[in-house]
């Protein structure tokens, strides 16, 4: 099963085949040490598999992080002030419009009189 965090995709749990030896019973006599030891070890590669999906989750979301940030920067140092100059630029342009409309409309208003 998949889930997300942060835009990254990761596995919420790990699926591991079960290897053939380990619910099978043993052809050849074992103690219960051995038998034991074959769920520690079994155990201990669960947590193992784990940890190292844990770890790529991890990566994963610091990789995430840092592109962020870059993306960030970018927008704060280019892009912020070019779209703030072409504001002003705009702004500007449309007082000298309203301006000359003005001033039409004025030099209309005395013809007409």
């Amino acid at each position: 099963m998949l889930t997300a965090s942060m835009g990254v995709r990761y596995p919420v749990s790990i699926n591991r085949a079960p290897q053939p030896h380990e619910h099978a019973s043993f052809a050849v006599p074992c103690s219960a040490a051995l038998i034991e030891a074959a769920e520690a070890h079994v155990a201990a590669l669960e947590f193992a598999l784990q940890h190292a999906a844990d770890c790529t989750v991890l990566r994963l979301v610091r990789a995430e992080i840092a592109a962020t940030r870059q993306r960030v920067r970018v927008l704060r140092r280019y892009w912020v002030p070019k779209l703030q100059t072409a504001l002003i630029t705009t702004e500007f342009a449309l007082e000298e419009q309203e301006r000359s409309e003005a001033l039409r409309r004025r030099w209309a208003e005395r013809s007409s009189s």
